[in-house]
């Protein structure tokens, strides 16, 4: 840091030159470079400048000789051997004033300063500018209403603290408003502070204000702290702020929290010698963004009254330590970090309302199911891929504003229904992507949230009937009728489109059967399958489903999802004529009673093995025919009519849908049970009424503007002298405007 000391006080390195020089057709201006000990800078001035500022000179200090700077030439003062003399000559100048203040142990005058930018870079020169600022302002800053912030850099807080340790009185001047006085009072109101540094050069000088020493002991008041760009290691007097300071603020000056936290310790002594050290007992703000931390460390602990934690654009990766010290940690921000596990969350911030984890590399939420008291939460820009990664989430009970923005999972068909159905009876309470859920996205999000609460319940039925089978101490038998009376009941409380009809029928085999003639008729209500079977129909074939083996076991389990498609399927169909299906081909035509002149062809394509080992015998009265003459004579069975229904579902596709054909193609059969028709119908026909209506509007709104043109050109034209009825029809106003262009042509 500059410091110009008199005579009297030696050691300071002092030199001064001008260094080249630039010149035009119009004149010349030199680079003077200024030395003071180890700071450097320069500065760029004109002769008419060097003129005006020796005249001010010779008013302040009569005992400077008047001639020593160089006279001033009119003639000729651009050649390049003049230019060079006064270089020189000027250069003797700036020497002579130098050696004049040191031999006579002056201060350096106001002009001086001023021209050689002492003001910017000396200590002196920063103090008096400082004070006479704060003298004109400082009242106006510390009465204004509201928060009003007073910005300081490192170098004007270093001058401060260089200029106080000095022998020398506040008043160094004979002008009492540059007094530093007027600095350090101040400095001991001020409610609201930024100290900002910058981490390249300060103006022309070699000073770095980023790796600067000061003190901010002469802040006995302030409530706000910002640092910004600092060397916290180089501050003092940070123990002072503990007793006033709410909301501290730091930014691209820490790699770890101590540095700050502990200030001139190293390390926390045992638990035993904790209250020997103080704690930032007023913080409740603590925004420690735009760091370079890698872990949060134990002097954490001592921010104990935090309520909002800023830790964002950070280098954090691992697991967020130390956390559950802060027992009153409402908000949190991790965003623009590296995370990528938070499955330890919930023992750490259990009491948190707000978190923000945008930006990180998160896979899964495993962590945050159990933060109960999470309002919102802001998972964008991640790498949750499922809704399945997310599903943990519809467990809080008070989460209200969720974000998911720029995940994969975003592109999922039915993104935003899927994820409302997490949250099933909650979902019209949640605000998603800031958007809240229309009612179309609450009836859909419905459905599928009973199919899977009812899929849940399936397993979960199953599953006991396994372990209570295979179990070698309490073996159960459970009668066909009881697992029929199960299936029922699970299969009614499914919200679909429509109920299943009463001739659906699902094959049953029966172990003790030999031959197809010995087949006894199924009721229909008897829906229920082999479940030993299964593996050996598990593909598409026809000979599949009409199969007679014999399954190993007489144990059932409840229908399959597949029979809820059918039924789906069979109660939402729209009136139409299936034309042809050619399975081999994978073409398939259809015509609607809507387009009765269009013929539909589409291809599809089928994957899943679902339907296999379903059968869905056409309704009969009579008696006579067994259940296997139904399922073998049934010309259409379940595994095309699945088949059928995706090219329907291509067909009704509305435009504003964001649902791919490769998509619809690849619908599993768990997406086409989950598929709700009757929105779907509905939404499609809502859209068709609105194209209407707009092309209506549209011709609406130009018959209007022309009739209104034609009443303004009516009027135009009647002033010309042109007579034309006001209430004539387009057609009329045309044929008398040619007739008149007609007569005007004869006439020329």
């Amino acid at each position: 840091m500059a410091l110009w000391l008199t005579s009297s006080q030696l050691g300071i390195r002092r030199e001064i030159q001008i260094t080249n020089f630039y010149t035009n057709q119009k004149f010349t201006e030199y680079t003077i470079e200024i030395r003071l000990d180890d700071v450097q800078w320069y500065v760029k001035k004109r002769y008419s400048e060097f003129a005006e500022f020796h005249e001010e000179l010779i008013k302040q200090i009569p005992t400077i000789d008047a001639k020593s700077l160089p006279p001033k030439k009119l003639l000729n003062n651009n050649s390049p051997d003049f230019i060079h003399r006064r270089r020189l000559a000027l250069d003797n100048y700036l020497k002579y004033l130098f050696q004049f203040f040191t031999m006579n142990s002056m201060q350096l005058p106001e002009c001086f300063v001023k021209f050689l930018d002492f003001h910017l870079y000396e200590v002196h020169g920063i103090v008096r500018k400082l004070a006479e600022e704060l003298f004109l302002n400082g009242d106006k800053i510390l009465s204004a209403s509201g928060k009003k912030v007073f910005s300081i850099s490192p170098l004007q807080m270093h001058a401060i603290t260089r200029r106080i340790k000095l022998a020398e009185p506040p008043c160094d001047s004979n002008d009492p408003v540059k007094d530093l006085s007027h600095v350090l009072d101040f400095l001991c109101h001020v409610k609201y502070v930024q100290i900002i540094g910058c981490p390249d050069n300060f103006g022309s000088s070699t000073i770095k204000t980023q790796f600067l020493s000061f003190d901010v002991s002469f802040f006995k008041s302030v409530e706000e702290l910002e640092l910004d760009c600092v060397q916290t290691n180089q501050i003092t007097g940070i123990d002072n702020l503990k007793k006033t300071v709410r909301h501290l603020s730091i930014h691209r000056s820490l790699t770890s929290i101590r540095e700050i936290a502990l200030s001139s310790l190293t390390e926390i002594p045992p638990s035993s010698n904790e209250w020997l050290i103080s704690t930032w007992k007023l913080v409740t703000h603590l925004d420690l963004s735009k760091n370079s931390l890698h872990l949060l460390d134990e002097s954490l602990k001592l921010f104990c009254k935090t309520e909002t934690l800023d830790l964002s654009y950070n280098l954090l990766e691992t697991t967020i330590d130390h956390l559950q010290h802060l027992h009153f940690l409402q908000s949190l921000n991790l965003s623009n970090n590296r995370l990528h596990d938070v499955s330890d969350f919930n023992a750490r911030v259990g009491n948190i309302r707000s978190l923000d984890l945008s930006f990180n590399e998160l896979i899964t939420t495993d962590g945050l199911s159990r933060l109960y008291s999470l309002i919102t939460l802001n998972l964008s820009s991640n790498k949750l891929d499922s809704i399945k990664s997310i599903e943990l989430l519809g467990s809080l009970p008070c989460l209200e504003n969720l974000c998911l923005k720029n995940n994969p999972l975003t592109r999922i068909v039915d993104y935003r229904i899927r994820v409302f159905a997490v949250f099933h009876n909650r979902a019209k309470d949640v605000w998603l992507d800031g958007q809240m859920p229309d009612q179309r996205e609450l009836d859909r999000a419905a459905v599928i949230s009973a199919m899977s609460r009812a899929k849940q319940n399936e397993a979960a039925q199953a599953t006991m009937l396994v372990q209570k089978v295979l179990s070698p101490t309490k073996p159960v038998l459970l009668s066909s009728s009881l697992l029929r009376q199960k299936s029922n009941n699970n299969f009614k409380n499914i919200n679909v489109a429509s109920s299943c009809p009463s001739n659906l029928s699902i094959i049953e085999k029966q172990p003790d059967v030999p031959s197809r003639s010995n087949i006894q008729h199924t009721p229909p209500t008897d829906s229920v399958t082999s479940a030993n079977h299964i593996h050996l129909i598990d593909d598409d074939n026809t000979e599949n489903i009409y199969t007679t083996d014999k399954p190993s076991s007489g144990l059932l389990p409840p229908p399959t999802i597949g029979a809820r498609v059918w039924a789906m399927y069979q109660g939402s169909r729209r009136s139409g004529t299936v034309l042809s299906v050619n399975d081999k081909r994978g073409i398939f035509k259809m015509r609607f009673d809507e387009f009765p002149t269009a013929q539909f062809d589409y291809s599809f394509s089928y994957n899943s093995s679902a339907w296999s080992y379903i059968g869905a015998p056409p309704p009969s009265t009579d008696s006579t025919i067994t259940l296997f003459e139904r399922i073998v004579n049934e010309p259409e069975p379940l595994f095309t009519i699945a088949k059928k229904f995706k090219s329907l579902i291509k067909f009704m596709l509305p435009p504003d849908w964001e649902l791919t054909p490769e998509q619809i193609l690849l619908m599993s059969y768990d997406d086409l049970s989950q598929f709700d028709i009757v929105a779907f119908m509905q939404s499609y026909r809502e859209k068709m009424t609105k194209i209407v209506e707009q092309h209506k509007a549209d011709e609406t709104h130009w018959r209007t503007s022309t009739q209104r043109l034609q009443v303004e050109a009516t009027k135009l034209l009647n002033l010309c002298g042109i007579p034309i009825p006001m209430d004539c029809s387009i057609e009329d106003f045309e044929e008398h405007i040619e007739r008149y262009v007609t007569q005007v042509q004869k006439s020329c």
